[in-house]
């Protein structure tokens, strides 16, 4: 269910202070609540919490349709997907809200899928906060120690809070 509020005090602590950790604002859960229809579209297709959907976006850009400035792959969109020759990706399908929602959740599921089966020994909160993770480091970037699913995630100033902080994000909705 979608947080039907906007500011303040009405969204929980918990969302707040993963907002601050992922250097985000409020507006950032308002422009995903806006889209929560396209969210929870592509996430019920690829039966995934729509919340990680959503979450993610506020991780990658705040919800915004943004194109990233450098970096090996060039990431566009509010989810930053990698728009390069080989990526089969392009600039159009990355800007397009509906079509790269679709995309992010069906790499999530097939995500979380290869975490199942590789790590069966995770805990549910331990394999969505893989999966969250995932999204950034790559299935294969995941180490399987439940102490250390984080490393390596979100290099630069957000350095290892990726999975953990996109969990958080999810009580925004």
């Amino acid at each position: 269910m979608s947080f039907a509020g906007g500011f303040g005090s009405g969204l929980p602590k918990s969302c707040q202070s993963a907002l601050q950790i992922a250097g985000q604002s409020q507006l950032a859960v308002v422009r995903a609540n806006s889209s929560w229809s396209v969210l929870t579209t592509a996430a019920t297709a690829n039966s995934i919490d729509p919340s990680l959907l959503g979450a993610i976006g506020i991780r990658e850009t705040g919800f915004q349709d943004v194109n990233e400035k450098g970096g090996k792959g060039i990431g566009v969109g509010v989810f930053q997907l990698t728009v390069t020759p080989t990526s089969g990706v392009t600039a159009a399908q990355a800007n397009d809200l509906a079509w790269a929602a679709n995309y992010a959740a069906a790499m999530l599921q097939s995500n979380v899928t290869y975490l199942a089966n590789k790590f069966p020994k995770f805990t549910p909160a331990q394999l969505l906060q893989a999966t969250a993770a995932s999204y950034n480091l790559g299935p294969y970037g995941i180490s399987g120690n439940p102490n250390t699913i984080d490393v390596g995630s979100a290099p630069g100033g957000l350095a290892g809070n990726y999975g953990s902080n996109v969990v958080q994000l999810m009580t925004c909705f």
